[in-house]
């Protein structure tokens, strides 16, 4: 074998050394990756307010597997906050929207743990208002058009629906709470109903 084969041999061991080398870090960088999704999925989402206007939000949860969502990041933008901010919760995300210039979020706790961490809402639902933050607010504070049906997913999507559009959801929402109602029904009796059985009796309630 001469100089100029040798080299070659060598240049050829060293490349299957790195790839065999690699093989081991791009595994474990993809269970990582899968992992971090598994546990905290994002995706960005199209939301239909109230007044027409499409816009866009990030979804970001905190999801424990056969749990559910224990906490959620919502970032979006909107003229009314001055631009884009983000709504931290302990809860399900189920509206974003405006009215009279004032923006609204509400979402829904899952799990006792969640419920009691916003003292038994009286309507299960929590409200918030944007107001330099966003401040929690009684739910029955936000305009009752608002309080009708919800335009934020509460459900994660596949990866393979992520980003998510507003033809996307109009072909498949999230299974309903109430197996009789459309998924997207706000019943306030009815919610009212489930937080009167996660209180119990003597329960401190919030509004």
């Amino acid at each position: 074998m001469n100089t100029a084969e040798l080299k070659q041999a060598r240049w050829v061991t060293v490349k299957k050394v790195l790839f065999w080398a690699t093989v081991p870090v791009l595994v474990v960088i993809f269970l990582t990756w899968r992992w971090y999704d598994a546990r905290y999925p994002s995706w960005e989402e199209e939301v239909r307010l109230s007044d027409g206007r499409v816009i866009t939000i990030k979804q970001k949860h905190d999801y424990i597997k056969n749990y559910g969502t224990r906490q959620s990041w919502v970032t979006f933008s909107l003229p009314e906050m001055g631009g884009k901010q983000t709504w931290r919760s302990y809860l399900i995300p189920m509206v974003i929207d405006v009215a009279d210039g004032k923006v609204y979020a509400i979402g829904a706790p899952r799990g006792p743990s969640n419920y009691n961490i916003y003292d038994s809402p009286r309507y299960f639902l929590v409200a918030f208002e944007w107001n330099n933050g966003f401040q929690r607010i009684p739910f029955l504070s936000v305009p009752p058009a608002l309080r009708e049906t919800a335009n934020v997913l509460r459900c994660l999507p596949p990866l393979s629906h992520r980003p998510v559009t507003i033809a996307d959801k109009a072909k498949q929402w999230c299974d309903p709470v109430f197996s009789d109602l459309d998924a997207r029904v706000i019943d306030e009796r009815r919610f009212k109903t489930l937080s009167d059985k996660y209180a119990g009796n003597g329960s401190r309630r919030s509004e």
